[in-house]
Order: C-alpha cells, then sequence, then structure tokens
C-alpha cells in the first residue's frame, strides 16, 4: 500500500508541476500579445507625433504668414496717410494745394 501512495503522491506532484507549467506558458504568451501590442500602440503613437508635428510647422507658416501680411497692410497704411495728396494741376514741387 506505501508503494501505492508513494506513486499517487508523485503522479499528483507532476500533475501540479504540468499545471504550473501550462499557467505559466500561458501566461507567457500572454505577455508576448502584450508586449506586441504595446509595440504597435508605440508604433502608432509615433506616427502620431510626426503628423502633429507637421501639422503644428504649418499652422506656424500660416501664423507668420498673417502677422507678415497684416504688418505690411499697416505699412502701406501708414506710408499712404503720411504722403502728400496733390491736385492734378499742380506740378511735384509745388506745396499741396498751390497751383502753378
Amino acid at each position: 500500500i506505501s508503494g501505492i501512495i508513494i506513486m499517487a503522491s508523485i503522479f499528483n506532484k507532476t500533475r501540479r508541476n504540468e499545471l504550473i507549467l501550462q499557467m505559466m506558458a500561458n501566461v507567457s504568451r500572454n505577455l508576448d500579445k502584450l508586449d506586441s501590442g504595446l509595440d504597435a500602440i508605440n508604433s502608432e503613437t509615433e506616427i502620431a507625433k510626426s503628423r502633429f508635428r507637421k501639422l503644428i510647422g504649418i499652422q506656424r507658416e500660416r501664423l507668420f504668414d498673417c502677422i507678415y501680411r497684416k504688418n505690411e497692410r499697416e505699412l502701406e497704411n501708414s506710408n499712404e496717410s503720411r504722403s502728400p495728396t496733390f491736385s492734378s494741376n499742380n506740378s511735384p514741387t509745388d506745396p499741396p494745394g498751390q497751383a502753378t
């Protein structure tokens, strides 16, 4: 009878070890899936960052262009307000409002 008990004990330990190995294999497979999923997420994140940087660059260029155009308009308006207006019968050397 003691031989049967020893065999049963060995069988139980072997079965327990097999279950532990299966559990570890399942955990390992799931960790591999998780790792590959994280790699995919990281890759997509880098792609999104790159696109976002390009968009920021485009928006920055547009902003600078708008500021440049605004400054040009303001400069033109300030030059127009400073320049004297001559009537058609004045010479360029006559002061404004005095005909020759």
